[in-house]
């Protein structure tokens, strides 16, 4: 009795009809509905992600560019002035003592003497800084000076983008540095970038060299640009 049991059983699950096409379609139709749905969810969450990032993106420039906008201004007027604006006749112009002045870009600035590292900030809010150890003008070996070239706008000093148009020095320019009431005048060799760990800028040399540094890019601390030049006798 229960074999023939089982063999109806067995029976009816061999020969008993699929699910209604109906019902087939309608799982069909659900799973690409999920499908969708799934791919749609993941297109959201991309852009999602790219809206917030591009609205951290767009505040961060307004931000740059409000932090540094008198050192841009600075690079705006260089732009727009002719060359016969930026330079003047060095016997119209009288230069105070202990003054850093370079005629292509208008620079005219007090020079800090003999700073320790450690005193830098305090210094560069008067002007530009003379490295404490490295040559006086006149003397053989590396005058080095640092200037700002972008800073925030509300710390203390009328010096915070002195040097942000320093790039635009080229071989041949002409650099101008009084020290105890003497003028030395310098003519520009060369310049370069160079990583903020690159010491050998300090170095000393043979000759009568006049360094000038700053941060590069403008309104960062990525690198350092070094203006360099050699004193004519």
């Amino acid at each position: 009795m229960v074999k023939h049991y089982i063999r109806i059983v067995e029976a009816r699950v061999r020969f008993s009809p699929g699910p209604p096409k109906d019902n087939m379609n309608q799982d069909h139709e659900y799973f690409k509905n999920l499908k969708k749905q799934m791919h749609g969810s993941k297109a959201e969450f991309i852009l999602g992600v790219l809206k917030t990032f591009g609205v951290f993106l767009l505040l961060f420039l307004v931000s740059f560019i409000i932090i540094n906008f008198p050192a841009y201004l600075t690079k705006t007027k260089y732009f727009f002035k002719s060359q016969n604006q930026l330079t003047q006749v060095l016997n119209q112009k009288v230069i105070s003592n202990n003054h850093l002045y370079i005629p292509k870009m208008n620079i005219d600035t007090p020079i800090t003497w003999n700073v320790p590292a450690d005193n830098v900030f305090p210094a560069l809010e008067n002007g530009v800084a003379h490295y404490e150890g490295t040559a006086l003008p006149g003397q053989i070996g590396n005058t080095f000076i640092y200037g700002h070239s972008s800073y925030y706008w509300w710390n203390k000093g009328s010096y915070k983008e002195i040097f942000a148009i320093l790039d635009k020095l080229n071989q041949g320019d002409k650099i101008y540095v009084s020290h105890e009431s003497k003028v030395y005048t310098y003519i520009v060799t060369g310049k370069k970038v160079v990583s903020p760990n690159d010491l050998s800028v300090l170095n000393q040399t043979n000759t009568k060299t006049l360094s000038l540094m700053t941060c590069t890019p403008v309104g960062t601390t990525l690198n350092r640009l070094v203006v360099t030049a050699q004193l004519l006798n």
